[in-house]
């Protein structure tokens, strides 16, 4: 939970790239998969911090 800040910055920018470059190829893990009690642990884990809303903008777009 305690991850740098300059750590945290470089995996968002990557992440970022990927997207851009890959667009839905970039995606991995359990929104591919279509695993929503993977999605909803997630999303319970992140409960209370900023990075929820963002979680749940992903589920609203590639859940569709």
């Amino acid at each position: 939970k305690n991850i740098p800040a300059p750590a945290f910055d470089l995996y968002i920018q990557k992440i970022t790239q990927n997207f851009i470059s890959l667009k839905e190829k970039s995606l991995t893990g359990p929104f591919v998969r279509g695993d929503l009690d993977t999605i909803q642990k997630n999303t319970q884990s992140l409960s209370g911090t900023h990075l929820q809303s963002i979680y749940q903008s992903f589920q609203k777009e590639f859940l569709k």
